[in-house]
């Protein structure tokens, strides 16, 4: 008794080293933490509803509706539903099987002894066969982890999915607008342009302008008319890609025809609760996790398992006598691997392999969020000053092509000096508007590389059987 006491305790204390590698313990040693931003934000902190919030309330219908309706992310759903089933599966193994069992037979043989004839006999049985496989090195545990841990890695793979189409969403209702501004704004342009076209053209009869120059005016309309059509052909592609976002093969209805301004700067936090905000890094993290356990499996199914097994079961020649005697049966099995020609041990190596795969992958979607949000931060910075000096222009164009065409009128300067300085003043409002549709980029890029605490109270819907 007290050598099978010693015996099962050495099995355990060897269990214990048949874990594998726990590469999950390393992770901070292999991509460390940054403690600050290498540029401080200047936001306010300002939890996140949803995606972006703030922008426009047209627009946080438009996310919600991409967030209940998208295909893709219903299809992320039901591939987290198919995690949950095989986790339950998988934590199955560690439960005795139990089933019951009911046959009747009734047979026809050649008497053994006696004269030539037959013997016809009946037999009912039933039973109730038990198994179960005791897990008393923590292989079944393991195999049950990994599951889990599949299932947290495919629900952050949905809310990875969900971040990802929040920003598609903006950037395509945001696309809309912007084209629509801009149709709005060459056709302001095109006013004008025809306007100075009138006043050349009267010049022209007054012997003041030439047809050179009542040409070139013609031409810079026509310019500005076919941007036009170019603008109303992309809204229209938007509409169509914001229709798709939002689960329908159709375009999508927008209201909105300005570009909303962007509010203050979002505060980025610390790197730490950032990465936690990340449901990339969730997913890359669980994925980890569950190969580390996978490995540990993989050792602990070179220990022996042990079966054991058990059966009660009911038999009688006649129906009316089958519950006159229980009979059973209980019984033990161990299996211990001797020479496999080192399949398991490759195994053990495969899987390893595998962690340690992860390991590199969890540590290079780190790095990358972390240079993610320092971009975002330095883009939208950037970007405040890009938009003061184009006003800047602006308004010194403006100034400009006032005083060209005043010195025109006086005889002073050619049209070629007006027409250059409307140029100048058309391309300038064309990079504003441009860099105003850039900053908005800039802010859905950081609303994406934050993340964000909404998608772990996202809910999943119902599976439409």
């Amino acid at each position: 008794m007290l050598k099978r006491r010693r015996l099962i305790e050495l099995l355990l204390i060897y269990s214990m080293g048949c874990s594998g590698p726990q590469y999950a313990e390393k992770a901070e040693e292999v991509a460390p933490t940054p403690e600050a931003w290498e540029k401080p934000s200047q936001g306010a902190p300002e939890e996140q509803v949803t995606f972006c919030s703030g922008i426009s309330s047209e627009l946080d219908q438009t996310l919600s509706t991409t967030l209940t309706q998208n295909l893709e992310l219903k299809a992320a759903w039901e591939r987290l539903q198919q995690a949950e089933a095989i986790a339950t599966q998988n934590g199955a193994t560690l439960y005795p099987t139990v089933s019951l069992q009911a046959s009747a037979q009734r047979s026809k043989t050649a008497a053994p002894f006696g004269p030539a004839g037959s013997i016809e006999a009946n037999q009912f049985q039933v039973s109730m066969p038990v198994a179960y496989e005791l897990d008393l090195f923590g292989k079944l545990a393991a195999q049950r982890e990994a599951a889990e841990l599949d299932v947290e890695a495919s629900r952050a793979d949905a809310e990875t999915l969900a971040l990802s189409l929040a920003a598609q969403t903006t950037e395509a209702w945001l696309d809309v607008v912007f084209h629509r501004e801009r149709i709005r704004l060459l056709d302001e342009q095109i006013s004008v342009a025809e306007n100075y076209l009138e006043l050349t053209l009267l010049r022209l009869s007054q012997g003041l302008a030439s047809a050179l120059d009542v040409n070139q005016q013609e031409t810079d309309i026509r310019g500005l008319k076919a941007r036009r059509e170019q603008a109303k052909l992309a809204e229209e592609l938007s509409l169509w890609r914001l229709g798709v976002l939002l689960g329908k093969a159709e375009k999508a209805a927008v209201s909105q025809g300005e570009l909303p301004e962007i509010g203050v700067a979002l505060s980025a936090g610390t790197p730490a609760s950032v990465l936690e905000q990340r449901p990339d890094i969730r997913s890359a993290y669980m994925r980890l996790k569950a190969a580390d356990a996978r490995t540990a499996q993989a050792a602990r199914d070179r220990l022996p398992t042990i079966r054991l097994s058990a059966n009660l079961f009911l038999q009688a020649a006649e129906l009316g006598e089958l519950f006159d005697d229980l009979f059973w049966s209980l019984g033990a099995q161990a299996t211990q691997p001797i020479f496999e020609g080192g399949r398991r041990q490759a195994r053990v190596d495969q899987f390893a392999a595998a962690a340690r795969e992860r390991l590199w992958v969890w540590a290079q979607a780190v790095n990358r969020a972390v240079q993610e949000v320092e971009s975002a931060m330095a883009q939208e910075d950037a970007q405040v000053r890009v938009l003061e000096e184009l006003r800047a222009q602006e308004e010194l164009a403006e100034t400009t092509l006032e005083l060209a065409r005043e010195r025109y009128r006086s005889g002073a300067l050619d049209y070629l000096r007006v027409l250059t300085a409307l140029r100048s003043l058309q391309a300038v409002e064309q990079s504003l508007l441009d860099a105003r549709r850039q900053q908005l980029s800039f802010r859905v890029q950081t609303c994406r590389a934050l993340g964000g605490a909404w998608t772990q109270s996202m809910e999943m819907p119902e599976s439409n059987e």
